[in-house]
């Protein structure tokens, strides 16, 4: 790690608008969050020196699809990242919002992180427009949070809640055990399991909402019993298979 500190320094000397150098300075040689913070802050100025103004409009849309643009989005999502990290959440909202613009494709993933902030902001409109901007999205944390606004909608989505719960559990099937209390959930050490497993992050978003958990919030919004929970019929379906 030392020379890998080293030759950051070095990179930074030869070129002060490296901003992959920041980013690898605030991941292994800050030694506070508030060290972290300016790191990455640096990183994004370095890397907005670093690209030209007229490209920034250029390039917009398609962002990270040019080469010189990835070290200034690893430099903001980062910094995004330990501003949440910090408690200011507007803030880390705003890099987030930010980079989907210049970024739609969202090659680096944020809006799981920004939809997991809505949530926990209890903000329904914008938690449908981000999933809204999505439609093809079928990872379970995308269909999960469909699932859970529709009930909150209570009648109004009812008649897409039976096919969503189909679908949200084909991409994996333990969620609605743990989500109507009937397990507790298995946090994974890596992002990365085989499918299906047990030990498989559930949705992430969920463990961050209001009155410790957006889930919650949003299940309890349904107002519909545990034992009568659409869920629970499913979950009891597949267990007399």
């Amino acid at each position: 790690m030392a020379s890998r500190i080293a030759l950051a320094r070095k990179a930074l000397t030869v070129s002060p608008l490296c901003a992959d150098a920041y980013v690898l300075l605030a991941q292994d040689s800050a030694s506070s969050p508030q060290e972290v913070r300016d790191l990455f802050a640096k990183g994004v100025e370095a890397g907005e020196l670093a690209i030209r103004p007229e490209d920034f409009d250029e390039y917009q849309g398609h962002f990270w699809g040019f080469l010189e643009t990835r070290p200034y989005m690893r430099a903001r999502a980062g910094l995004a990242g330990v501003l949440l990290e910090l408690g200011d959440m507007q803030a880390a909202i705003g890099h987030y919002r930010d980079m989907l613009k210049l970024n739609p494709g969202d090659n680096q993933g944020v809006r799981y992180t920004l939809l997991a902030c809505l949530l926990k902001q209890d903000d329904p409109v914008q938690i449908t427009n981000l999933l809204d901007a999505y439609p093809d999205e079928w990872s379970a944390f995308w269909l999960y949070t469909r699932l859970l606004v529709l009930m909150r909608a209570g009648e109004q989505g009812k008649k897409q809640t039976a096919a969503l719960i189909k679908d949200a559990m084909s991409t994996n099937e333990y969620v609605p055990a743990i989500l109507i209390g009937r397990k507790r959930p298995t946090q994974s050490t890596s992002v990365f399991s085989p499918s299906g497993a047990r030990t498989r992050r559930p949705i992430t978003s969920y463990s961050v909402g209001p009155s410790g958990s957006a889930r919650q919030a949003l299940w309890n919004g349904s107002q519909v019993p545990r034992s009568r929970h659409p869920c629970s019929a499913e979950l009891r379906a597949r267990q007399n298979r």
